[in-house]
């Protein structure tokens, strides 16, 4: 699957967990994704976030409703 080879390529590289980290919407982290190769979509990053809670992860920490409107906000 794209998204765990994706997450796999981030944990081996801080240079990629910091462009995760500031990425304001999921649309920066797609990106990334998109430039390493992997095609992941906003709906598959959405579903499974909730698993996905190393510290680079923008929504870390954050709680639930935190994660809903960081997915729900429009591009940015």
């Amino acid at each position: 699957m794209a998204l765990i080879d994706f997450v796999r390529s981030l944990e081996a590289s801080p240079a990629l967990q910091q462009r995760v980290s500031q990425a304001q919407s999921p649309e920066p982290i797609l990106a990334l994704a998109a430039e390493l190769g992997y095609s992941i979509s906003r709906a598959d990053l959405r579903a499974a976030s909730r698993d996905l809670a190393a510290n680079f992860w923008p929504w870390a920490a954050k709680g639930h409703a935190w994660r809903r409107a960081f997915f729900t906000q429009s591009s940015g």
